[in-house]
Order: C-alpha cells, then sequence, then structure tokens
C-alpha cells in the first residue's frame, strides 16, 4: 500500500511507538489508548484505516489485538498486511547501564529483549506501551529506570538512547494488519491472503475435518483465543483469495456453527 498524505491512520499507542511508525508510513498517525479505540476511530469516521500489530515473529501473537479486531469482525475489513523490522533501544535519563535498575515497556517489548533483561540483572516491568513507557521515565527524573521503545521515540522525547538493538534475536519482526471499512477488490495477478476465524461444535475431530479440507492451501497462521464458557475462536491465516477457494470456504461453512471472513488481501514481504 502506497503513502496517503490526506489520509489518517490510527494506532494504539502515543507518539513514537512502533504502530505510530508504521502509520507514518500509509498517513497521517492518529493515537488511540487501545487497540478498540484504535477501531472504533474508523467506525465513528474520525479515522480512515488502522494498523494493528497480530503477532511476532518470536513472541507470538498480540493476544489483545486479535481479541479487539474479532470484536470489530461485523464492521471492518482486514485490506492489508505490514512487517515491520522491531529494533528495541534502552532509553532513559542516564546514558549509564550500571545506573539502571528497573526498565518498563510493554509486555511484548520486554518479552523480545528477556535475554538481554537477564543478562543485565534488570527488573522488567509493564507498562501499556512502549513509548508511553519513555515519557513515563522522563517524568520521573529517575536516573535508575529506563524504558524499551523505538529510537524514533528516544527522538521524539529528547532521551538518551542507553545501548541499541537490545532484542535477544536480530530478525525480531512484527506483522500488522491494515484495517478499513471496506473490502478490496479482487486482481487475479496480485498473490493474496486471507484471514478467516471460526466456532465450530465440541465435537471430537471437528477442528481435525476443517484442516483437512484446507490440505491443498498453505496455512500461514493458525491460533485461538478463548470467548466465553471455554469456548473457543480459531484464527487461520492462509494464502490465495476467497474467490480461489470457493468449494473449500463452503464446505469449511457447512460445518462451522459460526464462520467470519475478515477479508483477502495482498500478501505482504517479509525483509530482513
Amino acid at each position: 500500500m502506497d503513502r496517503v498524505y490526506n489520509m489518517k491512520i490510527s494506532y494504539q499507542g502515543e507518539a513514537g511507538a512502533y504502530g505510530y511508525t508504521v502509520a507514518k508510513r500509509f498517513g497521517t498517525p492518529i493515537s488511540a489508548m487501545t487497540f478498540e479505540a484504535a477501531l472504533d476511530m474508523i467506525i465513528l469516521g474520525d479515522a480512515d484505516q488502522a494498523v494493528i500489530p497480530v503477532e511476532n515473529s518470536h513472541y507470538g501473537e498480540v493476544a489483545d489485538s486479535n481479541d479487539a479486531i474479532y470484536s470489530a469482525r461485523s464492521s471492518l475489513h482486514i485490506i492489508g498486511e505490514w512487517y515491520e523490522p522491531i529494533r528495541h533501544c534502552l532509553i532513559g535519563n542516564s546514558g549509564d547501564l550500571n545506573d539502571i535498575k528497573q526498565v518498563y515497556s510493554h509486555l511484548q517489548a520486554l518479552g523480545q529483549c528477556k535475554k538481554f533483561l537477564k543478562k543485565h540483572n534488570l527488573l522488567p516491568t509493564q507498562y501499556y506501551d512502549t513509548a508511553a513507557s519513555v515519557s513515563m521515565v522522563k517524568r520521573t527524573g529517575d536516573g535508575s529506570i529506563a524504558a524499551i521503545a523505538s529510537r524514533d521515540a528516544a527522538e521524539l522525547y529528547n532521551m538518551k538512547i542507553i545501548m541499541e538493538e537490545i532484542n535477544d534475536n536480530k530478525d525480531n519482526t512484527t506483522r500488522f494488519l491494515i484495517i478499513g471499512k471496506d473490502s478490496i477488490e479482487y486482481k487475479p495477478d496480485i498473490k493474496y491472503k486471507t484471514t478467516i476465524a471460526f466456532t465450530l461444535h465440541h465435537n471430537k475431530g471437528s477442528l481435525h475435518t476443517i484442516l483437512n479440507l484446507m490440505r491443498d492451501v498453505n496455512l500461514t497462521r493458525i491460533t485461538s483465543r478463548p470467548i466465553s464458557g471455554w469456548k473457543y475462536v480459531f484464527f487461520v491465516d492462509f494464502e490465495g483469495h476467497i474467490q480461489q477457494h470457493k468449494v473449500m470456504m463452503d464446505a469449511i461453512r457447512e460445518r462451522c456453527l459460526i464462520l467470519d471472513v475478515f477479508g483477502s488481501y495482498k500478501q505482504g514481504v517479509f525483509e530482513y
């Protein structure tokens, strides 16, 4: 997707968050406190699209964002995806690592820097957003605490970068979904990916039956989230457009309690 300068792109977090960096690639970033609020902005007309992180190459799914997308399934569509390289920095008031005792950041960022934190005996403390943790550390003026966030965040808040690329894996990448109000037009010359979600009867082999129906497509993600009373919704991404797999989709629909198609969209490119 190309950048459209007059397009408003909502994201979760504060300026300097990784969602902010991705939103800048497609338009003007609009901050939201939660993933739900970022999606509501589209429904209310305050944003044209949203960029929502759904999984990381090393720390797995972003549970809250998947829940938010599922809740908005009747109003919004997935229209694209973006793979963003994640390069975490240790940011603080002091420029000396030896001064730092405690580190704040989003749960995902802390998990992606687990080995670094353990090696330097730093206490990880969860905060709701990477960039917000930088802002909080700056307000305290405390030289014994630091934040994990992007270089963008350090520069925006005029804070010191103590160390760069502290993530445990150098190919650390987060996949963002681009969400909009309308689905995109099918073009046969484009490589697509499709995201669906379904609930099943609680019977032996019910999930196996669905996956067997998908044996001829390449599944790129499968995960589940609880919805109520030990009932789960399964999320599946597969290569191809739903129009290319009508027979398969009809067979799946017949065997599900509920089947939701979030959208077919152009495959993103993973680069490192």
